[in-house]
């Protein structure tokens, strides 16, 4: 509901396409270039240097329709909300270095080359390293804690006040609600909120979608990044659940 609700309230705004229609030259070099199939048939040393100087044209005309279409994007930057402030995406994504993404190569020495591949190759390795420590003595706990004789309640100011602290540029969890989505809530979401933490503590429960969590895996600097464990994870939690731990 919270997506939806800030998808709708949001402005939408049409990202810019690059697909360009190429002009009839263009196409017309391509069609000859395709044709190659009479220099392959016969040989002809006139095909052969008809075929080169079509890919020679064809080369030219690409390079200047790329430099146009670079043109005319710079040109419309603009750093205002009705381009969704491009100029400073375009200045941050120059800024980022390019991240290589390479291969992992498992025990037997295969290469895991797919999203899948790889994920499975990273969920054997931290199943391997995160096992359980040995216990050598069993502690019996109680099965039921005591609640205490008051309960506790949050207050509308508490609320506000951890969500204003909140830091925008954090990366939301499973749900996709991120901490300035929460920052942007209404004083009518933010009691909506209070009256689910607030039930929450009465009915001391905890929802089970809110231990979710999303791992990420990081490369570690200076290793191979060929090797699983070259890598280290990071466990993206819903904002929800943040949110309602920082009072505990």
């Amino acid at each position: 509901m919270m997506n939806e609700a800030v998808h709708h309230a949001s402005t939408t705004y049409q990202q810019p396409s690059f697909n360009r229609i190429f002009s009839a030259d263009i196409q017309r070099l391509v069609s000859e270039k395709r044709s190659k199939r009479k220099w392959q048939q016969h040989r002809s040393p006139q095909h052969k240097a008809r075929l080169r100087e079509c890919i020679t044209q064809l080369r030219n005309l690409l390079a200047s329709e790329k430099t146009a279409s670079f043109k005319e994007y710079l040109e419309n930057l603009d750093a205002t909300s009705e381009t969704n402030y491009s100029l400073w995406r375009a200045a941050r994504n120059l800024k980022r270095p390019v991240q290589f993404k390479p291969p992992l190569r498992n025990s037997s020495g295969d290469w895991a080359r797919s999203d899948c591949e790889k994920g499975n190759l990273f969920a054997d390795h931290l199943k391997t390293v995160f096992t359980p420590n040995a216990c050598a003595e069993v502690v019996d706990l109680p099965s039921t804690v005591s609640s205490p004789p008051h309960p506790v309640t949050f207050e509308f100011r508490e609320v506000q006040n951890v969500i204003a602290n909140l830091n925008p540029k954090k990366a939301p969890g499973i749900d996709g609600i991120s901490n300035k989505m929460m920052i942007e809530l209404p004083r009518v979401a933010v009691r909506i909120l209070l009256f689910i933490f607030n039930a929450m503590l009465r009915l001391e429960y905890f929802p089970n979608n809110w231990k979710v969590a999303v791992v990420k895996m990081i490369p570690k600097p200076g290793k191979d990044l060929t090797k699983a464990e070259s890598y280290r994870p990071i466990s993206l939690l819903p904002t929800m659940s943040k949110l309602f731990e920082n009072y505990l």
